[in-house]
């Protein structure tokens, strides 16, 4: 293997769930062979320039000798965004390539998300906004009340619009 390098096992949950916790599946058998084989490789990673990494949503999943010193054995978790403040940096590091008109109020926007704490839920906000807002350009440019080269900016009506189609979606689930 070359090195250094970092293996990064994106959903290792799914890779090397905890024995037993599949114990209705067919593969059973199957996941205790793969979690013992890749438990066989990282140990005999002995090359100190080499960086395992791994994300899971639910690390209570992962089979627990995974994260024993010398293999998992970092953990570090990336929680919600609890305050309007975190929110806030969240929305401005999401919108960081987007122009915004000069009504947008990010501080306004994260405290309207209160019901919205992750980041891939505040970058939908962002996401949705800018589509609502390339939306009324392409009305406003049929209509000939814009033309195709001016700026497009997201205003502060297309996120609070974001916010409650972000928010409706959840709430379907």
């Amino acid at each position: 293997m070359a090195s250094p390098c970092v293996i990064f096992f994106d959903e290792l949950d799914s890779l090397a769930p905890s024995r037993g916790r599949f114990a209705d599946s067919g593969g059973v058998v199957d996941r205790h062979v793969l979690n013992m084989d890749l438990i066989a490789e990282i140990d005999s990673l002995d090359d100190v320039r080499i960086f395992l990494l791994g994300a899971t949503n639910r690390p209570d999943l992962l089979d627990p000798s995974l994260l024993i010193p010398g293999r998992f054995d970092i953990i570090i978790e990336v929680g919600r965004c609890k305050e309007a403040r975190e929110r806030e940096h969240v929305l401005r590091a999401a919108g960081r390539n987007v122009n915004f008109a000069d009504d947008v109020n990010l501080e306004e926007i994260a405290h309207s998300c209160a019901l919205l704490s992750t980041g891939a839920e505040l970058q939908a906000v962002i996401s949705r906004a800018s589509l609502d807002a390339v939306r009324k350009r392409i009305t406003e440019i049929e209509e000939n009340v814009a033309s195709p080269g001016e700026t497009l900016l997201v205003s502060q009506n297309n996120l609070r619009n974001a916010v409650k189609e972000v928010i409706l979606g959840w709430h379907r689930l």
